[in-house]
């Protein structure tokens, strides 16, 4: 430790004087090159910090940087003597010996900041090892505050468009990144899959069949090799797995959930257990985590595991943050979620209880106007899919024919193309939502699609 403690932290005083000087010689063109990438903590030695801390505020107000302006408002803060004076500051334009080379300057000021801020989270995390506490919690800290320093200081910038157009053509020439699908081929149609940067609010009253659609969109996802992460907050691992299991073989829930499964329920159980390891799902059962504790898990499986989407169940158990409204707490979480997605390029897809609004009215189809009581959950979501059961309001028949086994998946908002409403078949036996399956009698078994149902592939879902 005392080797550790002696040596100096990186650092680079002379190009941090060749900066300030760059700073006070260009005036408000070089605070406009590199002012959203500095802050004044960037700079190792305290009088720097100082005299940037006043060139940044004079450049917010609008007044000219230069000696004069700068040595006039250290002065009035109290702080020319700290700097070293009128002189110091006239000293540091003899610094500048080519303001073209400010950016790479600012650069190689960042990087000793972030070194020494990996030395400080480090200190700080071996002090707490030291004093015992919980050790997980403790790594996942210094992982966020680290990731937090190095986004707080690597902005993005206003690009021309015939840089962003340049850039789109070399992505479109690119290799593509597989579509994560939606698990749903005729749902896929709409709204292109799970887009990466995007957030899908899958929302519905109890009883409609969002863990259920939720679920089978992860299996049918994961079995096409989509790398999918899950956080189940609402089923504990046992039940959640339940589910899972259920939908993947065929195996009544009730069976599995009561242990009243057959010698060859169990059969089938320790023969699939053969093939997970194969399936590119990772799960976090947790009740009541944080919206901190989520990002730092999904960054986890980003880097870990490839994960291109993640899914929620659901929004009502994330721990808010405190001192909010609920209103406020929803419009938080979607818009954390929201950067989440971006930063992460990945597609997040939230689960989302809707208020008894709904069934107030006549017709129990779910529309944008059901969200207005959640915050922003209508403005952050790229895509809002409202699932609804006719058959769970004593409605058999509609336009289509039967409604029996039926869920209907609305796509109330998308900013990737057309809405629509695709009809899948809800199985009660396994807790589950599939396509182009036969349909599904609770009381009859399998029996055929209803007559009108159109089987082109290319033709609308219903």
């Amino acid at each position: 430790m005392d080797s550790f403690d002696a040596k100096l932290p990186p650092q680079a005083p002379e190009i941090e004087q060749a900066i300030l000087g760059v700073l006070l010689f260009k005036d408000e063109h070089g605070m406009a090159e590199v002012g959203d990438l500095l802050r004044p903590e960037v700079f190792y030695v305290r009088a720097h910090q100082l005299i940037y801390a006043a060139i940044a505020d004079l450049y917010a107000k609008g007044i000219g940087v230069d000696i004069l302006t700068v040595t006039d408002e250290l002065k009035k803060r109290g702080e020319l003597d700290i700097v070293g004076g009128p002189l110091y500051i006239s000293q540091l334009t003899n610094r500048v010996s080519a303001s073209t080379h400010l950016q790479s300057h600012t650069l190689i000021v960042l990087q000793y900041f972030i070194s020494r801020e990996t030395i400080r989270l480090n200190a700080e995390a071996m002090a707490n090892a030291y004093e015992g506490g919980d050790a997980f919690e403790n790594a996942e800290a210094t992982i966020r505050n680290l990731e937090a320093s190095i986004a707080g200081n690597l902005k993005r910038r206003a690009v021309s468009y015939a840089d962003a157009e340049t850039a789109e053509v070399e992505r479109m020439d690119a290799p593509k990144k597989a579509m994560h699908t939606s698990g749903f081929r005729c749902l896929d149609k709409v709204i292109g899959g799970y887009q990466r940067g995007d957030l899908v609010i899958v929302a519905a009253r109890p009883a409609m069949g969002k863990s259920s659609f939720a679920t089978s969109s992860v299996i049918e996802g994961t079995d096409q090799g989509h790398a999918t992460g899950l956080f189940s907050l609402e089923l504990n691992a046992e039940k959640m797995q339940a589910r899972l299991f259920s939908r993947r073989s065929g195996v009544p829930l009730a069976a599995i959930v009561r242990d009243e499964m057959t010698a060859a329920h169990i059969a089938k159980r320790h023969e699939g257990l053969g093939n997970a390891s194969k399936v590119p799902l990772w799960i976090r059962y947790d009740s009541g985590i944080s919206l901190e504790d989520i990002k730092a898990e999904a960054t986890r499986m980003v880097r870990n595991h490839k994960v291109g989407c993640i899914v929620i169940d659901q929004l009502n158990w994330i721990k808010p943050p405190r001192s909010q409204n609920r209103d406020a707490e929803v419009g938080s979480i979607t818009r954390e979620l929201k950067q989440l997605a971006m930063h992460l390029d990945i597609s997040v897809v939230l689960l989302h209880q809707l208020s008894r609004a709904v069934e107030s009215r006549a017709d129990k189809r779910p529309m944008l106007s059901d969200l207005r009581d959640s915050g922003n959950v209508e403005q952050d979501a790229q895509v809002v899919l409202f699932l609804y059961r006719p058959e769970y309001y004593g409605i058999t028949e509609d336009d289509h024919g039967s409604t029996i086994g039926t869920v209907e998946v609305i796509v109330a908002k998308n900013s990737n193309g057309p809405c629509d409403t695709v009809r899948l078949q809800f199985r009660n036996e396994t807790a589950s939502v599939h396509e182009d399956a036969p349909h599904y009698d609770p009381m009859q078994g399998f029996k055929a699609p209803h007559p009108n149902k159109r089987t082109d592939p290319n033709a609308a879902p219903f």
